[in-house]
């Protein structure tokens, strides 16, 4: 199966409210909605009748398909931080951001030649190290908008 909806509804739960860059209210909701609709994405992608009898190639399918949205909400959520952050912090999260890409690939791509389930485990690596950034993240936007208060 690809990354549960569970895990990815684990991922709503650690999102705090901050100030929305976009509209300076603060609101996270853009990124619930983003996330939810990700889990039910995926569940519809589970229950297509080829993963639920098990063939590889479709568990892998919904297994990509689920990294590349939870990408997409990192990236989303990373843009919003930088705006958020003052030039100095703002630096320092883009070194963070490019650092976080190149080792999330090492870390969850193994070396040599990989056999078709591992590329199953190399997806959920991505996503599962997706939302951990996307929480990562988060805590920056809720510190940026707390300090940008006092």
């Amino acid at each position: 199966m690809a990354i549960s909806p569970l895990i990815i509804a684990a991922a709503l739960k650690i999102l705090t409210p901050g100030i929305d860059a976009m509209s300076g209210n603060a609101s996270l909701d853009w990124a619930h909605d983003r996330l939810e609709r990700a889990a039910r994405a995926d569940e519809e992608c589970n229950n297509r009748p080829e993963v639920k009898d098990g063939y590889l190639e479709a568990i892998i399918e919904c297994a990509g398909e689920d990294s590349e949205r939870l990408d997409a909400i990192v990236e989303e959520v990373y843009q919003r931080s930088r705006r958020l952050l003052p030039p100095a912090e703002r630096q320092k999260l883009v070194r963070s951001q490019r650092i976080w890409r190149a080792t999330r690939e090492k870390r969850c791509t193994p070396k040599g030649k990989i056999a078709m389930f591992e590329v199953w485990q190399i997806y959920n690596c991505l996503a599962l190290k997706s939302i951990d950034r996307i929480e990562w993240l988060d805590r920056r936007i809720g510190t940026a908008s707390n300090s940008r208060r006092d």
